[in-house]
């Protein structure tokens, strides 16, 4: 297990490998790829972004303003290197059993609202089409 850490800056932050991922894509950031540092106000792992992911979202957006600080972005390209750790033993596993967690939670959650949505419609449609249809029912004669 690894630590990345931005040679650009002299006070710059030491980030851990598992949180080092694109903030556009959210892929993990390797060592020797073409990362890119946003130059904006965002700090440690929001302000890192694969060069290839960040052109691509700044040319479809049309303009150079970040959508998290709402600065101007500079983009500059940073090396990622490597810092040896001796107390990450474990945690890569559970970082990645959380990631595995919010991504494995959020479609079946969005699943489950439309199916919900989806029944609440047909059961409104059922609804109107029984008193529609009883509306224009003769009156029955009660015996």
């Amino acid at each position: 297990m690894c630590y990345f850490s931005e040679d650009e800056e002299p006070n710059g932050e030491d980030i851990p490998e598992e949180e080092a991922v694109c903030r556009i894509c959210l892929v993990e950031l390797c060592e020797g790829g073409e990362t890119l540092k946003m130059e904006c106000s965002c700090k440690g792992e929001l302000a890192l972004a694969h060069q290839e992911c960040a052109f691509k979202w700044f040319s479809v957006k049309g303009n150079r303003t970040c959508d998290v600080c709402k600065q101007e972005v500079r983009n500059l390209p940073v090396t990622l290197r490597r810092l040896q750790s001796a107390n990450v033993g474990s945690n890569s596993f559970q970082h990645l059993e959380i990631n595995g967690y919010r991504v494995s939670q959020e479609l079946p959650i969005l699943v489950i609202v439309s199916m919900l949505a989806y029944f609440c419609f047909l059961e409104q449609l059922l609804v109107i089409k029984k008193y529609l249809h009883e509306r224009n029912r003769p009156p029955s004669i009660l015996y």
